[in-house]
């Protein structure tokens, strides 16, 4: 079992923390890279849990305990707030400045392996496999642990050369930059002979004048998909990168969205579906998406039957509604619909995963959705953009259901995330929270209590924000 390594990457707690691994690198890069070219996703599944692992920083040794969870576990404990203050001066001292070299180290060392997994061939091999992956809990588990990847190298440079033969980003040469630098007083004057003109060596001069640069070159439908999972990635990576990605580090990045939206790859439609997902939670790029979402072929996503398309396509729109306010064209039941899916797919994980828990198989108790953002969540999501509607107030209150073969409503749905502990933590509790606050009063009740108790009025404060508006923002 590839999990064996993790114990070879632990520190002695009697020991200095130190800079050295017991760990060969290159073996095991070789050894993950075969696992993703294997095509089983059982065994991918664990080669992306010990990556995750191998290349956690700072979360390294919470990264070792979740891994070894389904053993015996005796990794040392970080000390409670009540026991840091039970220490002695020195012994806190002490304890502090260990903390602070095993963070140290542990991103270095995600920097350090996370280098060599991209130079010696780990990325083509996991975009190889997640551009076909046919199960979409795994390729948003592959597609986090590389945005993590990315991450770790904590630097925009390093992130884009990484990116370049990716995306097939061509570099200008010295000369070609200090052309374009150069500013242009006006146009060129040249005197052409007669005999010149006779030859058409007028129509030469003018070509060369106006030259374009070339078109790019035509690219596979496979590499299409590697790019926007990597574009994916890098925008959950960095924003300031992942933006670049989708401009001017991806050539023909419109027209490969385009052609992978419009065609009968599922995988594809998929994997496009994510990007816009992701590429609107980025503020920069929102109005990038707002474009994409203007196109036919994209904005069907919304309604496509597979249910995984559908949630990914609805979750991009409920972002850019709650960001940009740029969704009133789509149709709010459509996305109510979607929400609900999402919500029921949520809702029958939780069951399965139950009865999966009961296999004996190692394999199959590696984490199916380590990092990768679940589709409750994204339900809640979208629902949080959609309770604000006073139409699906109503149609909720009133026993919505997704499909007329549902076994719950929406909100029979909701319900059961709020109570389930699993399912509710974090950012999904307060989205739950905020439905049902506005399930119970409207936006401009909540404006006034807010209010409540002020030295200023809503009216007044609004008044002061009209009149702080340009003509051209009041329009």
């Amino acid at each position: 079992n590839l999990r064996l390594i993790l114990h070879l990457d632990r520190d002695d707690p009697d020991k200095e923390i130190a800079g050295k691994t017991d760990l060969v690198y290159m073996p095991l890069i070789r050894a993950l890279s075969a696992a993703f070219k294997s095509g089983n996703p059982a065994i991918i599944r664990a080669a992306v849990d010990v990556l995750s692992t191998w290349t956690a920083g700072k979360d390294r040794e919470l990264a070792i305990r979740a891994s070894l969870a389904d053993g015996i576990i005796d990794l040392p404990v970080p000390l409670s707030k009540y026991e840091l203050h039970q220490l002695k001066p020195k012994e806190f001292s002490d304890y502090r400045q260990r903390q602070h070299q095993k963070k140290t180290r542990d991103q270095a060392w995600a920097y350090e392996r996370s280098t060599i997994f991209f130079q010696e061939g780990g990325l083509d091999a996991l975009l190889d496999f997640a551009a076909v992956c046919e199960d979409p809990n795994l390729r948003r588990e592959i597609t986090s642990v590389l945005a993590k990847l990315l991450s770790s190298l904590a630097d925009d440079e390093k992130m884009q050369a990484v990116a370049k033969p990716i995306l097939g980003y061509v570099e200008k040469k010295e000369d070609e930059k200090k052309e374009d630098e150069k500013p242009r007083m006006g146009p060129v004057i040249e005197e052409i002979e007669d005999d010149e003109e006779e030859e058409g060596k007028v129509e030469d001069v003018v070509e060369e004048d106006e030259k374009k640069p070339a078109a790019v070159a035509k690219v596979s439908h496979h590499t299409m998909k590697k790019r926007a999972e990597f574009a994916t990635a890098m925008l959950m990576a960095s924003g300031d990168v992942g933006g670049w990605t989708m401009g001017s580090g991806w050539p023909d990045s419109d027209a490969n969205m385009e052609e992978l939206a419009s065609s009968d790859d599922l995988n594809a439609l998929r994997i496009v579906a994510e990007l816009l997902s992701s590429a609107a939670s980025v503020k920069g790029v929102r109005p990038m998406v707002a474009v994409y979402l203007n196109s036919d072929s994209i904005k069907a996503l919304v309604s496509h039957q597979d249910r995984n398309v559908r949630s990914a396509a609805a979750s991009a729109v409920a972002k850019l509604g709650m960001g940009e306010g740029q969704t009133e064209d789509f149709e709010i039941m459509s996305l109510l619909e979607a929400a609900c899916y999402m919500l029921e797919e949520g809702e029958q994980g939780v069951e399965s995963s139950s009865v999966d828990k009961k296999s004996d198989s190692v394999l199959e108790k590696v984490p199916i959705s380590a990092g990768a953002k679940t589709a409750v969540e994204r339900g809640v999501e979208v629902m949080t953009y959609l309770i604000t509607k006073t139409v699906v107030k109503e149609e909720v209150a009133h026993g919505f259901k997704g499909t007329p073969e549902s076994k719950y409503s929406c909100m029979d749905l909701l319900v059961k995330i709020a109570d389930s502990v699993e399912q509710g933590e974090n950012v999904t509790a307060y989205g739950i929270a905020s439905i049902f606050q506005l399930m119970a009063a409207t936006p401009l009740t909540l404006r006034k209590e807010a209010f409540e108790g002020k030295e200023i009025t809503m009216e007044q404060f609004d008044e002061i924000q009209k009149m702080q508006k340009t003509e051209e923002q009041k329009e």
